[in-house]
């Protein structure tokens, strides 16, 4: 079977809960309310070790039948990366799986290697097991509570009307009587698919170690693979680290085909035991915290490639939770217990259901951001754009006439869905305030106050119950494409946003010559080569600088017949690694020079040591240029661009700028956190033997961080 390798793409996903911080004196309680902590076991994906875990599912969220030779379509790839604290030339990394080939290969009916965990026959019994089975390989206790891994769910849409595989609002049916239409070629459409698997290596980039793996296949039994995906079904997921910020790399992609037109994949963070979302059973996953409405955030940046054609529900944050309908929290018993989504779809092409002349599709009443009650009756005031999508709980006995029932069948149990839109309704709470916001060739970083946009929703409870306490026990990012019959290709990526931008208006009068290396911006940090922060030994002290020359007379000296004076590798806005040698690929005018530090033991040939003489210790130097490269970050695009008679007012993310850039450090070693102390605004003439002028005015300088979450000034992270 071929191996797959897809474009990588940067995974960043953090949330945060709120830290209930009290005090009472003197009768008087004090609340911290902006204190927030990150409530998954790998906060912005920055562990080492792979923590992935896979399951696919039928129609409604069960296995049914299991994909011959494939075993029970729960599988796990948990491995520890394990490099010398001292790293030389000779040492290298291991790879420590937690997780066998013949674990993932387990099926229904087959015995655990453990003897605590019991074998059934039946395929939606055993894929449960085999869940806790591997988490209890993948466990981690860096916490004072455990967490196991994050879940990539693949799911099949396709559902044969003429099988009782699903139950009916939870309850097992003879028959199946419905006039809803789903896709389904025959029978066997609701199989499980064909899952490949990449394990986990390692890789060196430059001087760094990173685990690579992934999982790939198709829902199409008889498809071969090897010979490319045609016009197949497909789908893959792949790993890697960033070299940049240090967090997973992580990419999706999804391709529908004709047999199968309605396919999901998500990226989930599950609650670590417990109820997830859509499922009647504990499983496994990453969340350790409770989130509860209103208490808690998401932060992540999406950037969508392909979006999965018009069809596709592709949703910026899609939450899951369980109650049952007279406020109670779920306890398993699928005749009561009711699943809860709220969705946030961000494809353009998706319109709104819900309108004045068509109040079947929306919730009975929208609550606004002052906690005014708006009747959907209200054609004046009710915001119908805002939602695509209400539909209610078939179990439901009270239910405000039109109504419409959520499909009974998609779910183990009866569901009830809030499917909203981009809104200015919603924009307060940092989710996109119209359509076409964060889409295709939109990359955006959102915060997401979701705990306080879902404890706005509407959602369905008996009269005179106690409200229910809105725990969210599932967080998802993908898409569904419901039903693309012509096929349909979906890719996304979510990046890491690092944590400090510079605001400043510059305006330059005398350049100061052509040997001027005017610097927009000038940054200077230090750590040593092995990573840890500079304790002032300077034997073993490194200062680091990157410095943008806006002075159109500066040339490159980095060039393909100068790789000396180029960074061994350049990282792109993606996150590929591009080797200088790549003639085709590198952006040499990106760069004026770089130079190594002197006191560097592995440096990559050709190399040029930076000035030793300049510094009190060792050097290193990133000079860049003006370049589009450069100019997604707020930086100039071209030479030029602000020099004199350009005075400009720059927004530039030099954290993110930052993150991209090539410095030495020790193979083996864990990556400097780079923490920038002294921020620069001027000229350094070179060597002008004529004598040169410069003169400039600097003013609205500013430099913007994340609001601080702790006391300890450090902000978000």
């Amino acid at each position: 079977m071929g191996v797959f390798f897809l474009s990588i793409f940067i995974v960043f996903f953090l949330l945060h809960v709120r830290l209930a911080h009290s005090h009472i004196d003197s009768g008087i309680q004090l609340s911290r309310e902006n204190s927030y902590g990150s409530a998954i076991g790998d906060p912005g994906m920055k562990t080492p070790n792979a923590r992935f875990g896979l399951e696919a599912w039928n129609f409604c969220n069960e296995v049914g039948m299991e994909a011959p030779q494939m075993g029970s379509p729960r599988m796990a790839d948990c491995a520890d990366l394990h490099c010398p604290l001292i790293p030389d030339k000779r040492s290298k990394c291991e790879v420590h799986h937690k997780v066998n080939k013949s674990d993932n290969r387990l099926k229904a009916g087959d015995e655990f290697p453990v003897s605590e965990f019991k074998s059934y026959r039946d395929p939606d019994l055993y894929a449960v097991e085999k869940e806790i089975y591997l988490g209890s390989l993948c466990e981690v206790h860096d916490f004072a509570e455990p967490w196991y891994f994050w879940m990539i769910m693949l799911k099949n849409g396709n559902f044969d009307k003429n099988t009782t595989l699903c139950p009916e609002n939870g309850r097992k049916v003879t028959k199946i009587v419905t006039d809803r239409s789903f896709p389904c070629f025959g029978e066997g459409c609701m199989n499980q698919p064909l899952v490949y698997h990449n394990q986990s290596l390692v890789v060196y980039l430059g001087n760094n170690a990173s685990l690579v793996g992934g999982f790939y296949g198709t829902y199409d039994l008889d498809a071969n693979l090897s010979a490319g995906s045609g016009n197949n079904s497909f789908f893959s997921i792949s790993w890697q680290k960033n070299l940049s910020t240090n967090s997973w790399i992580v990419s999706h992609k999804l391709t529908s085909s004709s047999k199968y037109p309605s396919l999901m994949l998500y990226l989930r963070a599950d609650a670590a035991k417990g109820f997830n979302g859509g499922y009647h059973y504990s499983g496994r996953g990453i969340i350790r915290k409770l989130l509860e409405s209103p208490n808690f955030k998401v932060r992540l940046t999406l950037d969508i490639k392909q979006g999965g054609g018009s069809d596709s529900q592709f949703y910026l944050l899609d939450i899951g939770s369980c109650w049952k309908n007279n406020g109670d929290p779920c306890d398993g018993d699928v005749l009561t217990d009711v699943t809860r989504y709220s969705e946030m779809i961000i494809n353009p092409a998706t319109t709104s259901w819900c309108r004045s002349d068509n109040l079947v599709s929306c919730p009975p009443y929208h609550i606004s951001s002052t906690g005014t009650v708006i009747h959907r009756n209200d054609t004046s005031r009710f915001p119908y754009s805002a939602y695509h999508l209400y539909c209610a709980p078939g179990n439901a006995n009270y239910l405000e006439k039109p109504f419409d029932i959520c499909d009974p069948y998609s779910n183990p149990q009866a569901q009830e869905l809030v499917q909203i839109l981009p809104h200015p309704e919603w924009a307060m709470h940092g989710y996109p305030a119209k359509k076409g916001d964060g889409w295709i060739g939109d990359s955006r970083t959102w915060e997401l106050d979701v705990g306080t946009l879902s404890s706005r929703l509407y959602f369905y409870q008996d009269p005179g119950t106690k409200p229910a306490k809105r725990v969210w026990s599932s967080i998802n990012i993908g898409t569904e494409i419901y039903v693309s019959p012509s096929g349909a290709n979906a890719e996304w990526t979510l990046l890491e946003s690092p944590n400090f931008k510079v605001r400043l208006t510059l305006d330059i009068k005398q350049g100061g010559g052509s040997d001027s290396q005017f610097y927009l911006l000038d940054i200077g940090s230090c750590w040593k080569n092995n990573g840890d922060p500079c304790d002032g030994d300077v034997l073993t002290d490194v200062t680091r600088y990157s410095e943008m020359i806006i002075n159109p007379a500066t040339t490159s000296w980095c060039r393909s017949d100068n790789l000396v004076s180029c960074p061994p590798y350049h990282i792109s806005s993606t996150g590929t690694v591009i080797h200088r040698n790549d003639t085709s690929r590198f952006p040499y005018s990106a760069y004026h020079l770089y130079c190594a530090p002197g006191n560097a033991n592995y440096l990559e040939k050709p190399f040029d040591i930076c000035d030793p003489y300049s510094n009190p210790q060792a050097q290193e130097l990133v000079q860049i240029l003006p370049h589009p490269e450069w100019a997604m970050h707020g930086y100039p695009a071209k030479k030029g661009d602000g020099w004199i008679g350009d005075s400009r007012t720059w927004e530039l993310d030099v954290g993110t700028l930052s993150s991209r850039l090539y410095f030495y450090q020790d193979p083996g070693t864990k990556p400097a956190k780079r923490v920038w102390s002294s921020i620069n605004i001027g000229t350094e003439i070179y060597v002008s033997p004529s004598g040169a002028n410069a003169e400039w005015t600097v003013s609205d300088f500013d430099i913007l961080v994340p609001k601080d979450t702790k006391e300890d000034g450090h902000g978000y992270m």
